[in-house]
């Protein structure tokens, strides 16, 4: 609670820091609203992303690679990942406010879903990973967790895009999203049982 209160109360803050203020910062956001959208169903928001939005569209670039460049059909595909991803929100949501929920599990499921379900995710925030694994390192687990947790974290931090696929696009691409996904499921599944 005092987290996001803090976080909140900063952002209102660095708004009035600006020298337009809040009315011409949303009117900006407004404006650029489309031109976002255009960036996120192009190619450039695939490469060394973190998304499952990106994985999703590389396993359409893989299986239809006509339809890669259909701005039409990405524009749809978006739609659907976004509801998805909404879904995929709520059910880390309830494992994060489960009173059986473990700490490093919590922080786990957080970085989880600020890695993978926004629909440009680069890179560069796999560093929100190092929270995480620092939160499970420093957690007491059962062996078999240990082990498990141990090798989806290194696989998360093992470099990927050195291995390219098309256009710039790394395996990275679909391969730590997936990651992701897969840590989120299985604490979701120990937490299913613990209840």
């Amino acid at each position: 609670g005092k987290v996001v209160m803090g976080a909140l109360v900063l952002n209102a803050v660095a708004m009035f820091c600006f020298d337009v203020g809040p009315s011409e910062l949303m009117a900006a956001y407004t404006r650029s609203a489309p031109d976002f959208a255009g960036f996120v169903i192009s190619q450039n928001a695939v490469q060394h992303s973190s998304s499952l939005f990106g994985a999703v569209r590389v396993f359409q670039a893989v299986l239809w690679p006509d339809t890669l460049l259909s701005a039409a059909l990405s524009q749809q595909i978006l739609t659907g990942y976004n509801l998805a991803a909404g879904l995929i929100g709520l059910f880390l949501l309830v494992g994060i406010f489960h009173k059986r929920t473990e700490q490093w599990e919590k922080i786990t499921l957080i970085v989880a879903g600020v890695v993978m379900l926004p629909p440009v995710s680069f890179d560069y925030k796999l560093l929100h990973a190092f929270v995480a694994f620092a939160a499970f390192l420093s957690a007491s687990t059962d062996a078999t967790t240990s082990r498990i947790f141990a090798g989806l974290f290194g696989l998360v931090f093992i470099p990927k895009a050195f291995i390219v696929l098309f256009a710039e696009t790394s395996i990275s691409s679909f391969l730590s999203p997936l990651l992701f996904l897969l840590m989120a499921g299985l604490i979701l599944k120990k937490v299913a049982i613990r209840a």
